[in-house]
């Protein structure tokens, strides 16, 4: 019941996701493919330029945070909420049940570029390795749950969907202008995008747009712990804050 309410709510901003991100992967693969990357030798350097560190990524992260939006605080608003709570279920677990549909669809999304890159890479040129867009949506999986999680957060704490998703997408890019203009800088795997991307890992070829080595699970498994901190939060505040 409570799988089925989540994907009932969720399933046109899916649609619209889906779509939006089959589109931009066929703009910028088809349409502007030849457009150059400053050190790009190879059609793979110029797919993971145009994809992965570019436009593409950009619209993915756009897209986690309409995913993480409709928490009860908004039910509330809209009027709904009696509902929702009309079920026996407690609070947490209908903040849980919201929490892994929409991180499912994060991971849909992200397994989808990765399907979508050598399918259209292929047609469009030289086609880009497999292996490597997987590598790159696991990436994508993890980082963009954690993005799922701040924007799921902050629609406990703002009862207008619309202020909701701006303070995600503001919490998100301050987090981002704090580690690329302070001493973090010198981190480069805490930064949210970079990781995204590979760029500044050692193992990152940026001239071949490929990845020649591990991935960096450490990195990759602070920020699984750091949204489900988030996600703990968000459940307390649900659970403890009147509505």
């Amino acid at each position: 019941m409570l799988w089925y309410k989540g994907w009932c709510e969720t399933r046109a901003r899916v649609a619209i996701a889906v779509a939006a991100v089959g589109a931009v992967c066929a703009l910028v693969l088809v349409a502007g493919g030849d457009a150059r990357h400053a050190g790009a030798t190879t059609h793979a350097a110029r797919v993971w330029a145009a994809v992965y560190d570019d436009s593409v990524k950009t619209m993915f992260i756009l897209l986690v945070i309409l995913l993480g939006g409709g928490s009860l605080r908004q039910e509330h608003a809209h009027g709904t909420l009696g509902f929702t709570l009309a079920l026996p279920v407690p609070r947490s677990r209908l903040v849980a049940v919201r929490a892994a549909v929409g991180i499912a669809q994060v991971w849909l999304l992200a397994l989808l570029v990765g399907i979508l890159v050598p399918v259209i890479a292929g047609i469009a040129g030289d086609g880009y390795p497999v292996t490597q867009s997987l590598s790159f949506s696991l990436r994508w999986g993890v980082c963009g749950a954690l993005v799922f999680c701040v924007s799921l957060l902050a629609s406990t704490l703002l009862a207008s969907a619309y202020l909701a998703w701006l303070a995600a997408f503001l919490a998100v890019i301050g987090y981002e202008a704090i580690v690329n203009l302070t001493a973090l800088r010198g981190h480069p795997l805490l930064d949210l995008y970079g990781l995204m991307s590979g760029s500044g890992e050692a193992y990152f070829s940026a001239r071949d747009g490929l990845l020649v080595g591990p991935l960096p699970w450490a990195a990759l498994g602070t920020v699984t712990l750091a949204g489900a901190c988030l996600l703990a939060l968000a459940g307390l505040r649900a659970r403890w804050v009147e509505l």
